[in-house]
């Protein structure tokens, strides 16, 4: 008898290592950082199973940026952090260990321990329409991208309610507009979406990201 591969999915359910969502907006990502192996790169990782722009840029990365123990950019006032210490992936605003084997620092965050950064919102380019994205974690552990698509913008004051009503408790929001770009495989699909394909940002005369976060499934 044929079996689907939905079908051993739905048998042994703890192999779902990865959940995709989709709406209207947005791709949702979530998964259990124990599943996975993640690090900081200063170029895209395109063989990666996951991979995420990070920090704001102009002529070199804004905040800190830690790979394999060395630094190569230093941390500014405030923001947030993803950082890997003891193999183990983090999220936290405003607070990084000294000493991390990588890390990458983001000027803005959008939740702390379950409350919304309203301050934020108020801003004029947080009211702004644009493509966003929001890194995070659940009460669970589990880590949760929440991304805009290449059709939709939001301001930050929605993709952060939003990550909020679903679960999200500690977010911190990466560089948006031109800069998204990211992709996630999962057991039975793949998401990948560069909101400005590199050829046109060649054209337009537009930089590519300097920081990405990847992760890649044990």
């Amino acid at each position: 008898m044929h079996v689907s591969p939905e079908q051993k999915l739905a048998k042994h359910p703890a192999k779902i290592e990865v959940k995709i969502t989709k709406t209207n907006l947005y791709n949702i990502f979530e998964f259990d950082p124990k599943t996975m192996k993640m690090g900081v790169s200063l170029s895209k990782p395109e063989q990666a199973d996951f991979y995420l722009n990070s920090n704001f840029f102009s002529d070199q990365p804004i905040g800190l940026v830690v790979i394999k123990g060395k630094r190569t950019a230093t941390r500014i006032k405030g923001g947030g952090y993803f950082y890997v210490l003891d193999g183990k992936p983090h999220i936290a605003v405003k607070s990084c260990p000294k000493i991390t084997e990588y890390a990458s620092q983001t000027m803005l965050w959008g939740i702390d321990d379950g409350q919304l950064n309203t301050a934020l919102f108020e801003k004029k380019h947080a009211r702004k329409k644009e493509f966003r994205t929001i890194f995070g974690r659940k009460n669970d552990g589990r880590l949760l991208l929440v991304a805009t698509n290449a059709s939709s913008m939001v301001s930050i004051k929605e993709i952060t309610t939003y990550a909020l009503q679903i679960g999200m408790v500690e977010g911190i929001l990466f560089d948006g507009g031109s800069s998204v770009d990211y992709k996630m495989v999962s057991s039975t699909e793949k998401v990948v979406c560069q909101v400005v394909p590199s050829i046109l940002k060649k054209v337009a005369q537009i930089h590519e990201p300097m920081v990405y976060i990847y992760g890649n499934l044990k």
